[in-house]
This record gives C-alpha cells, structure tokens and sequence, in this order.
C-alpha cells in the first residue's frame, strides 16, 4: 500500500525515484510507552519493497507520559537529528548527533529519608515495610498499590510523589518515571495523591479541591508526620482520617510508610530488536524488480545497498 502511494507521488509529480528517496520513522517503542509499537514490524519492511526506502529508528525515544502516541519535546529533537543523519548518510556525509541514555524498564529503592526536610524536591515511592507494597499510578487518574515488582515498573503512568508544601500540610505531586510531573487525561489538571470522601471507593490522583467532582476539598493535602522507628503516616485534611492503602483515607489508626529515592534497576536482559530479511533480488532506483542475468550498466539495489554494474 504504501508503495502504491509513493509510485503514484512521483508519477503524478513527474519524478524519479533516485532523486527522491523515502525516509520512513518508527513509532514509539514498548518500552518507552508506546501504544502502537507493533506496527514497526511492518516499517521495518519497507526496503524490502521500496529499494529507496530508509528506516529511521525511534529506539530508546521517550514519550511525553501523557498518551501513547506521540514523543516528547525532546524525543522529536533526537528524531529530527536521526532523519537528518539519515539523509545526509545518503549524500556521503556523516555526522554525530545526541543519542538518549537507554531508559529504564524498571526503578528498585535505593536510598530512606529519615525527615521531611531531607526529602526537599526529591522524588520518592511511598512503601509500606509490613505489607511490601507501594503507591503509583497505574494509568490514568487511576491509583496503584502493589508489590514492588508492579508499581516500580517504567511502564506505569506514575511511580513516585514531590512534596509541595502548601499551608502547614503537604500535595504530593505525581512524577511519572522519566521524573516529569504527571498531568492527567491529556494534560488538563495536575496530578495530586487524593482521596474521595470516607464512603467512596478509591484514592487516586486527579487535580486538586474538588475538580470534575470526584475529589472533595482539600482531598489533595495532608498532614505527614514522621514517627521514630516507624516512618511516615499521612492523615488526609479533607476526611481527617489515615491513609492505609489505595481505598480512601478513612481509617482512624496510621499506617506508617517508608519513604525512598529511587534508581533505575540494573538488568543485563536488552530488548528485542527487529531484524530486517535479506533480499537477494536486485532491483532499479524506482523499484522495479530485475533479471540478474541482463543487467544494463548503472546502479541498482541488493538488500538494502546500492551496486553498480559497469558493463
């Protein structure tokens, strides 16, 4: 199909293949978040029917956590670079350019704060010892507690939570695992650790004092207190209760958390990566299929690579 595309473009343009080669992107990873990676698969196969066809290579590119689709600022700076690269290797000339650091799949704890005052700006997991299980978000305004093997996963829409004071009490802001502020269902509000009233059926992240209805006010604040020997609890301004786990804060006695800073997790397993068909067929710069044994002097296409024959 869209070969069909491209030949009519340059028969309706008047055209030649060779002028006009055809640099086709990839979606964003798996791994990066992407919601369409699947159908890389088929840009990668692209060459194998369009000889002038290149591939740009959107690994390791990261999302913009706010949806599935699209790349943030700067994956589409790096994408741009990887295009231009691309073209310029066409023209024989190389350059360098900014490639991203790997991401992370997964994050694991690495270090305990002991105070408020030591956390500051630093991101942090909220986890429960006795339990084993933390807070993150799962997607959307949604909130997750689960072990850490699930709410340390670089898949989740959240993992960790910033202190922002505000009147005595404390906002605990949503960080997604890039370490950006979460905003949820595409940016319109904030990303707050709330809590529906007592009779409600969840905690969950979503803006703050009652936005959409499905806060109440002052749900996004809480009075944390750091006991000795214990850790952290949180009692909820808008409900006056304790948060025990990811249904309201409606309990009368604390739960008492751990808060930690958090690293990406080492792991020697690398991604699975597309590998492209060889194509012993020799074709044209305009794609067209040819016989071996009447090649006419010029310049043609096997797997991928320019040859010329001479005589």
């Amino acid at each position: 199909m869209v070969k069909e595309i491209y030949d009519n473009l340059l028969a309706d343009l008047n055209l030649k293949a060779e002028d006009v080669p055809l640099f086709a992107g990839e979606l964003e990873y798996a791994n990066m978040g992407g919601g369409c990676s699947g159908h890389n698969v088929q840009v990668n196969r692209l060459p194998e029917v369009i000889p002038t066809a290149h591939v740009v290579s959107a690994e390791n590119l990261p999302g913009n956590g706010v949806d599935a689709w699209h790349f943030s600022a700067q994956g589409y700076r790096i994408f741009g670079q990887r295009y231009a690269k691309e073209a310029l290797n066409l023209m024989g000339i190389e350059i360098e350019i900014d490639e991203p650091t790997p991401p992370a799949t997964a994050f694991e704890l690495d270090q305990p704060f002991a105070s408020l005052d030591e956390i500051g700006t630093t991101p942090f997991v909220i986890y429960n010892e006795q339990t084993k299980r933390a807070f993150y978000g799962s997607t959307d305004q949604n909130l997750g507690y689960d072990v850490l093997s699930v709410a340390l996963q670089a898949s989740n829409a959240t993992i960790g939570f910033r202190l922002e004071p505000r009147d005595g009490n404390y906002l605990l802001r949503a960080i997604t695992p890039v370490g950006d502020e979460y905003s949820v269902w595409g940016g319109w509000a904030p990303g707050y650790l709330n809590s529906q009233p007592t009779d409600g059926w969840c905690s969950f992240i979503l803006g703050l004092n009652n936005q959409n209805g499905q806060d109440i006010e002052n749900g996004a604040l809480w009075d944390i207190q750091y006991v000795d020997g214990k850790g952290f609890s949180l009692k909820n301004i808008g409900t006056g209760k304790y948060l025990q786990d990811a249904l309201p804060a409606k309990y009368d006695d604390p739960a008492y958390f751990s808060f930690y800073s958090y690293k990406p997790a080492s792991s020697g397993i690398s991604d699975v990566k597309v590998q492209r068909v060889a194509d012993p067929h020799i074709y044209t710069l305009d794609g067209r299929r040819v016989d071996p044994r009447h090649l006419r002097p010029g310049i043609y296409i096997q797997n991928g690579k320019k040859i010329i024959k001479h005589k």
